[in-house]
């Protein structure tokens, strides 16, 4: 099943479910989506700590999800303004924590030294 597929189908039944007409499912996740990448719940202090560090540090985004939400999130939020780029698991073909993730950004990042390097997670 494809990605597509599997977050059309969550709508599908829930749709048919409550009674409603569920080929609209596809639409209706597409609007899902965009509304889930408007919606942006900083952890404290996430941005006071990140404009602090803007220009000292090199700064990017690692995120698992689907392109349309975390796009928007990251847009939203105003995180765009203050890291240097971002990285979607669903344009990397790989998810986190597979080791090939963070080795596909350290490579695009141009970092040879992993010591040199500090993950800071929101969960």
């Amino acid at each position: 099943m494809t990605k597509e597929e599997l977050t059309t189908a969550r709508f599908k039944e829930f749709l048919q479910f409550c009674g409603k007409d569920n080929t609209v499912a596809k639409e209706f996740n597409l609007l899902y989506m965009q509304k889930h990448g408007e919606t942006v719940c900083p952890c404290p202090n996430a941005f006071e700590t990140l404009k602090a560090l803007k220009g000292k540090v090199s700064q990017y985004i690692a995120t698992n999800g689907l392109v349309i939400a975390q796009q928007g999130k990251i847009h939203f939020s105003g995180l765009d303004k203050l890291v240097d780029g971002a990285f979607i698991s669903e344009t990397m073909g790989v998810d986190k924590p597979n080791k090939e993730f963070y080795d596909c950004i350290l490579n695009q990042i141009g970092v040879l030294d992993k010591s040199s390097v500090m993950m800071v997670g929101d969960s």
